[in-house]
């Protein structure tokens, strides 16, 4: 697999803008690196870690949304 090259950005919210704009790709090449065992521990735990705040914010969301029904 050919290493993204990042392009040089004028500032924060334009690097922040690539990112997003970027995402989709981004995340395919971190799931086929991880597939190929081209990561290390540290990262799947750092997105396990993400997926679980995400889904407890979610549900959060969820109790306040129905409590306020």
């Amino acid at each position: 697999m050919e290493k993204r090259r990042l392009p040089h950005f004028k500032d924060e919210a334009e690097e922040a803008k690539w990112w997003y704009d970027h995402r989709d790709e981004v995340a395919d090449d971190m799931i086929k690196a991880m597939r190929e065992g081209r990561t290390g521990p540290g990262v799947v735990a750092k997105l396990r870690e993400r997926l679980r705040t995400q889904q407890v914010i979610q549900s959060e969301k969820d109790t306040v949304t129905s409590q306020n029904s």
